[in-house]
């Protein structure tokens, strides 16, 4: 039979009806258009030849196997509206409409039911769109020609056209893709990636600038050909490129110095938001220690005390380490993240930056605020507000960039979007210590460097991770408008001095409080039934038989919260920052004030039961705290309110 088809004879379906009369509809111009157009046929009269009766049985037999599929090319829809449209005949006139409008394409029917070139069409949409919104700006591109190696600089669009020039080359002479089943089965971005990764992969460097001597080579160096192909500047651009064609077998580059126009600002902000994906998606990371020569000392390279590098080290899936002889510092392996030959390599990474291996191979924003804080706290910028616009990526938030507002503005703006965008975990912002407040909210920090000093406790770290508040925390002029759990404490001398609790929970806490520029560590007994008058006053309290004073503040636990039945859950392990009252200790109207007391690290402690002189036990901590009726907080010591902070 014609095209291999089998055809069998059975009653037609109103639906197989409507669609050979649109298949009909189809093939009367075909007709028409071999008949000499001097001669008027009644092609509806006319007596069809043996081959277009088998064609036409063909057909038949092809719509009894497929009808019910819809065939809009794969190009106007996706695989989820295809299952819809089965159901309506309109899609198959209307894709008739686009067949007879492309009429002129050769079909090959023993290959696929279905015209290949929209397979290839397909395909070309999808490069299109990795090129323009998942690829750099521009980038670097290098072949070799006779004994050099050729490097051009190349825009999105001629990007574009070298690819499209090699995909075309090899859908002519391989055709990988031939059938719609294919389709049906994978998205266009799964269809272009064998390819993708095959051409269109990029190596991405990491590097420190130069300070002193000839700079770096600039963009605008680039295309004014201002620069001495002696200068360090130039050699490193060479040596990476070299690096990436010889080494990692690619034929494309990205170095922020050459691809960057930092004359325009739309472009300036458009690569600090996509920075991070840039240095995730690349295929390796090329790191070039300019300063160390051997694998003892990369610790000491300045690289690692850059804001900037903390995202092009944490970013990358593959990362390679280079000396300042461009000389791997571990020979034989492609990745020093993960291959068993570079376990000295991640050894040095731990400890220039306290960042382990299982931190180093994960993705970084599933780690916990704090510590992605943290890693920050020690790194150094040339511009103040790259502070925070390096952290965006690792925060997974992005923001307009405003170069003069400063840093501490620019870094509350980071707090904003974090705010706004995450929920669950949000109370470990809090997690920090220090004098240098935020200027939109007193339990915000200035910077990350007041992170520094984060409270690592694992189950404080568990309980803040996966804390989520009943009420979303909303920020305003005012600051944070926050739940807060009051526990009054009076200072005493050391943690085991007797206690008098007002109810069955007590609790200790140790801080180191900044009180006119003085460090005064203090042990205080939280809920301790001796506190009385105003916060910050001394009281003389007999302690151990002897007379001694103490001193007041009161306790704010911030991950408390109230449960959608009305009750009040108290974690095991508390978070708190010390307030003075304006009122009497543990105790705040809607009206009333306090100051916050600052102090040396992250004020954290345990719950502890009245009758039982130990942690809450496994099944209490396994519930994550315990609960307590609103209306019975007062009769343990404690108050809850909601606060701007």
């Amino acid at each position: 039979m014609p095209f291999g088809v089998r055809t069998t004879e059975h009653a037609a379906t109103p639906r197989e009806r409507e669609l050979s009369k649109a298949l009909h509809e189809f093939l009367v111009p075909f007709v028409q258009a071999v008949v000499d157009p001097e001669i008027k046929i009644d092609v509806e009269q006319r007596s069809f030849s043996q081959e277009t009766t088998n064609l036409i049985a063909a057909l038949k037999t092809f719509i009894s196997t497929v009808v019910g599929t819809a065939v809009r090319t794969r190009a106007e829809i996706n695989l989820e509206e295809a299952h819809r449209e089965v159901t309506s005949i309109e899609p198959v006139n209307r894709a008739v409409e686009k067949v007879k409008y492309t009429r002129s394409v050769t079909l090959d029917v023993s290959r696929s039911p279905y015209p290949q070139y929209t397979v290839q069409q397909t395909l070309f949409k999808a490069l299109r769109d990795h090129v323009f919104n998942r690829m750099p700006i521009r980038l670097l591109s290098f072949e070799q020609r006779g004994s050099s190696l050729e490097i051009t600089l190349l825009e999105r669009e001629e990007i574009l056209m070298r690819l499209e020039s090699k995909l075309g080359g090899l859908w002519n002479t391989e055709h990988p893709h031939n059938g719609l089943s294919e389709i049906a089965t994978q998205n266009d971005a799964k269809l272009i990636m064998p390819f993708i990764r095959a051409h269109a992969a990029y190596a991405i460097l990491s590097h420190t600038w130069f300070r002193a001597g000839p700079g770096e080579v600039t963009y605008s160096d680039w295309i004014n050909r201002r620069f001495n192909e002696t200068d360090p500047g130039y050699q490193k651009l060479v040596n990476f490129c070299k690096v990436a064609w010889k080494t990692h077998k690619l034929s494309f580059g990205w170095m922020d110095t050459i691809c960057i126009n930092k004359d325009s600002s739309s472009e300036l902000d458009e690569s600090i938001r996509s920075m991070y994906n840039w240095y995730r998606r690349a295929a390796v990371c090329v790191v070039f220690l300019s300063e160390t020569y051997a694998l003892s000392n990369i610790h000491q390279d300045p690289w690692f005390t850059r804001g900037w590098t903390l995202q092009e080290l944490l970013a990358p899936s593959v990362l390679k380490f280079y000396n300042k002889n461009w000389w791997p510092f571990v020979q034989y392996t492609k990745d020093d993240k993960r291959s068993s030959g570079s376990e000295e390599v991640r050894s040095q990474i731990t400890k220039a930056t306290t960042i382990n291996e299982a931190e180093l191979c994960d993705i970084i924003t599933e780690a916990s605020l704090s510590r992605r804080m943290q890693l920050a706290a020690r790194r150094d910028v040339t511009r103040e507000e790259d502070m925070a616009y390096s952290l965006m990526g690792i925060f997974d938030v992005s923001m307009a960039t405003a170069y003069g507002e400063g840093g501490r503005r620019a870094f509350s703006r980071l707090l904003r979007e974090i705010l706004s965008s995450t929920s669950t975990g949000i109370v470990d912002l809090f997690n920090w210590a220090g004098r240098d407040a935020s200027s939109i909210s007193n339990i915000l920090p200035a910077s990350p460097r007041q992170f520094a000093y984060r409270s690592s406790s694992l189950h404080l770290r568990r309980d803040l991770q996966f804390h989520k508040p009943c009420e979303p925390l909303t920020l305003t002029h005012a600051g944070i408008r926050i739940p807060i759990l009051l526990m009054p404490g009076i200072s005493v001398r050391n943690e085991h001095s007797a206690f008098k609790p007002v109810g069955e929970f007590t609790a200790t806490a140790n801080i180191s409080a900044t009180v006119d520029d003085e460090h005064i560590p203090t042990t205080y007994h939280l809920l301790d039934s001796r506190v009385s008058m105003k916060d910050g006053r001394g009281k003389v309290i007999v302690e151990d038989g002897i007379k001694v004073l103490a001193h007041q503040y009161t306790f704010a636990v911030l991950n408390a919260e109230m449960n959608v039945l009305g009750r009040i859950r108290i974690p095991q392990v508390c978070i708190a920052v010390p307030i003075a009252c304006s009122e009497k200790a543990g105790s705040v109207t809607d009206m009333g004030n306090f100051t916050r007391i600052f102090t040396q690290a992250p004020v954290v402690f345990k719950l502890l039961r009245k009758r039982l002189p130990q942690a809450l036990s496994y099944s209490e901590l396994h519930f994550s705290g315990v609960d307590l009726a609103l209306d019975a907080l007062e009769s343990h010591g404690m108050q809850l309110v909601v606060k701007h902070m």
